[in-house]
């Protein structure tokens, strides 16, 4: 019953308004219809009002006026039937969840909690009823009263349907109930005028739950009318009659009357046409339209379904229980056929009330095609419990006939034990995961809770909500390997819109190479977020191949909705400001070669160099002049810097020189840390016909595009733009 949350039942949270409306004005809704200026303020209350009363009086102490806050629609739901775990784009559950519907319960969640138990006990007397009625109408065969009663108490979408806020687990106890009245009618005979005042009881009650309820008026009828056929007994069939009828006008006439009174017509139906609009069919009704959405719908739903009816389980399964339910109906057509098996099953005795149950599931199943051929989505598996007597006992039969008699201890104990653990595994494994906390409640953290790697930004987008950190794990990485962005997110007063987000990494030429656009949490909205409280959000991505190194920079854009315009952010230079994901190799562990000669030259404020390692000082024209610099990171270096290695003559002029990014090009400053010691090796080719003599090495560091050598210190003294490496001599 908790395992599903609050609002994720068929229309659950609509019926809870019906019968919230019912607990607080104590009258019924009228709904909208022609002139009559009505507003729709209860979207079921074109639904008779049985269920919803009653309910009604089990939480009527309970105070449920914080059920607007509690259940607020997902604005990212859209129907979409999947198969977990594969999830539709815009989210799965049809209602935000937060730790308000934790334990203990209070309040609309307390309320709902009742109810739904409520419903668990009814969906108990409906399995009461059903094995009662298979006992009447085999009554030497309990083996298979109790496999029907276990196929309906273990298929999943029986028992999600009783566990959650809806009137359709009302009908199928008053259907089963019906059905067992009926049968003990025909079976054993009335009981007076008593049983007929309870068999309109039940009647009425059935059609103040639902329309469909108008079917089992149909089951009484048939039922007074077998028994008038056996008996001939016209007294008692009038006297029967007239205790029937007048009972089920007592109790449901009203509503009839009502409806026609309101809207012109008894039904009530061109006004559910009306409100229900969204259903109303628009295309012709063709054998396609039967076959396909129709029957194929309840196909899928029949044996579980979940949420909205669009959480399926795998076809793999529900077609399974299908083909053994069609061999179940070659057992069943056998036993009807084969005079031997027939005596069991399908003798004389048993035959009205095989005709009862029977009739009662035809006549429900033709109502529900009448209702499909006027609106969409009409294939619902649970619209069929209310029969689940005359269905399961079916199928019951036809598995015990095709595997003897004698073999019914076995055969009701492998049923048994077959659909108890579908009902849970099938729910457990593909389901619940869907539905757990930390999918369904966003990730949060008091503000003096954040972690030690997160970067505080204080960004604020309007008055709606405030990027007040970011983090990266890892925070360096190269091409071709993942690193997961959190943002911390402090909402804003208490009115905000459903805010979208648009985050862009940009490498360090300004090229966007991730864009993540997408709700901070499909399962969540910003709309019921805790302004005391930080959310967490995170991304994991990808980097491409082939995006060049070094410090990375993080564009956040928040707009009203997916399709609204941007927030202007109030300071957007803090965001810039914020250290990003850092795309380059990881920090060199080694200190420099023993034989570097030591140097303490600073570039800038941020760099200096600590060593040079300068194999020798004499050269020959045609080599490969070799030296290795070893650059130390004061501080985080923010900009990209080009090391220029040069050889000069004895008048200044340029006569070899290397221009590279440090190591080779794979470790840019941009993604140095302080105290990083970067190795940094350069080749100068010497031109063959260099004149022998002595020359000067220098090196340094530019800005690329501009050229802007970085100035040179030492002891804090000004060095110029270049260190002055060595003096080398260069021989024939």
């Amino acid at each position: 019953m908790c395992a599903f949350p609050l609002g994720e039942g068929v229309d659950e949270v609509p019926h809870f308004q019906y019968v919230v409306y019912l607990k607080e004005r104590r009258t019924l809704p009228v709904q909208p219809w022609g002139d009559n200026g009505r507003p729709l303020d209860v979207f079921m209350g074109h639904h008779p009002p049985l269920y919803y009363a009653l309910a009604a009086l089990f939480i009527f102490p309970l105070d449920t006026s914080d059920l607007a806050y509690v259940m607020q629609p997902n604005p990212h739901f859209r129907w979409v039937e999947f198969v977990p775990p594969k999830t539709p784009p815009d989210g799965w559950t049809v209602y935000l969840h937060t730790p308000a519907e934790a334990w203990p319960f209070r309040g609309t969640v307390l309320a709902m909690h009742v109810l739904r138990l409520v419903g668990v006990l009814l969906g108990a007397v409906a399995l009461l009823a059903i094995f009662a009625t298979a006992r009447l109408v085999l009554p030497h065969q309990p083996w298979i009263a109790l496999t029907a009663t276990a196929l309906t108490a273990f298929n999943p979408a029986f028992i999600f349907m009783s566990a959650t806020v809806h009137h359709d687990v009302l009908l199928s106890a008053l259907g089963a109930l019906i059905l067992w009245w009926a049968v003990r009618t025909v079976r054993l005979g009335a009981q007076g005028a008593r049983w007929w005042l309870l068999g309109g009881v039940l009647i009425g009650a059935a059609m103040l739950t639902k329309l469909s309820g108008l079917v089992f008026l149909g089951v009484g009828l048939s039922a007074l009318l077998l028994k008038w056929w056996r008996d001939r007994d016209r007294c008692r069939f009038l006297a029967g009659g007239g205790v029937l009828i007048i009972t089920v006008v007592t109790m449901a006439g009203w509503w009839y009357a009502r409806n026609w009174v309101l809207y012109d017509d008894p039904l009530g139906w061109q006004m559910f046409l009306q409100t229900q609009a969204h259903m109303v069919r628009t295309t012709p009704y063709t054998w396609f339209t039967f076959r396909y959405e129709f029957l194929g719908q309840l196909a899928r739903t029949f044996w579980g379904a979940f949420g909205y009816m669009h959480v399926l389980l795998p076809r793999r399964l529900w077609s399974t229980l299908w083909a053994l339910a069609g061999l179940a109906t070659v057992g069943w057509t056998a036993g009807l056929v084969v005079a031997r098996l027939r005596r069991h099953t399908f003798n004389r005795a048993n035959a009205p009330a095989w005709a009862l149950l029977l009739g009662a599931a035809l006549g429900l199943f033709v109502s529900f095609v009448r209702f499909s051929v006027a609106t969409t989505g009409a294939g619902h598996g649970r619209y069929l419990f209310p029969v689940a007597t005359a269905l399961m006992l079916a199928m019951a039969t036809g598995v015990h006939t095709m595997f003897g008699l004698r073999a019914q201890p076995a055969v009701t104990l492998v049923t048994a034990l077959g659909m108890f653990g579908y009902a849970v595994l099938a729910p457990a494994l593909y389901v619940w995961p869907l539905y757990t906390p930390e999918r369904l409640w966003p990730k949060t953290l008091l503000p003096d809770a954040l972690p030690a790697n997160a970067v505080p930004v204080g960004v604020r987008y309007g008055e709606a909500i405030e990027l007040a950190a970011v983090a990266w794990e890892p925070a360096r990485v190269l091409p071709g390997e993942q690193s997961t962005l959190t943002l911390y997110w402090r909402p804003l007063g208490t009115r905000r819109p459903d805010l979208f987000m648009r985050l862009r990494l940009l490498d360090r030429y300004g090229t966007p190479f991730v864009a993540i656009d997408d709700w901070p949490q499909v399962s969540s909205s910003t709309v019921a977020w805790d302004p005391a409280l930080l959310y967490v959000v995170r991304r994991t991505f990808t980097v491409p191949e082939g995006v060049p190194l070094g410090r990375t920079r993080l564009s956040v854009e928040v707009t009203r909705g997916r399709q609204g315009a941007p927030i202007p952010p109030v300071a957007p230079d803090r965001l810039a400001a914020v250290p990003s994901l850092l795309l380059g190799r990881p920090p060199p562990t080694a200190n420099s070669s023993p034989t570097a000669q030591p140097r303490h030259e600073r570039l800038g404020e941020q760099i200096a160099l600590r060593g040079l390692d300068l194999p020798r000082t004499t050269w020959r024209p045609g080599e490969y002049l070799q030296v290795t610099l070893y650059w130390e990171a004061l501080a985080p270096v923010a900009d990209n810097y080009t090391v220029f290695v040069q050889v000069l003559n004895a008048e200044g002029k340029l006569v070899a020189q290397h221009d590279i990014e440090p190591a080779n090009g794979t470790f840019p400053t941009s993604t140095w840390e302080a105290g990083t010691l970067v190795p940094d090796e350069h080749q100068l080719l010497l031109p063959e016909n260099l004149p022998a003599g002595t020359y000067t090495l220098i090196a340094g560091m530019y800005a690329y595009p501009s050229l802007q050598r970085l100035p040179v210190t030492l002891d804090e003294h000004p060095m110029g733009d270049f260190i002055l490496l060595a003096q080398i001599e260069i021989t024939p």
